[in-house]
């Protein structure tokens, strides 16, 4: 649901391209920031999001233009 609000509030330049910017995903615990990771790919973030789920955490993808 996170990555839907993110996309949803980028500019439409990156929503007809997605690959054209860069995307941060950050990864938290319950109580803290455990690590961030840069993608050029959103098939690439969508990784770094499934290894932090992986590792128990929660992870939100920010789109940087």
């Amino acid at each position: 649901m996170m990555l839907a609000t993110t996309l949803m509030s980028a500019p439409a330049n990156a929503l007809k391209d997605p690959d054209s910017v860069v995307y941060h995903v950050a990864c938290y615990s319950d109580t803290s920031f455990l690590w961030y990771e840069l993608a050029d790919y959103y098939s690439e973030a969508r990784e770094y999001g499934s290894m932090c789920t992986r590792q128990g955490g929660t992870y939100k993808i920010t789109i940087l233009l």
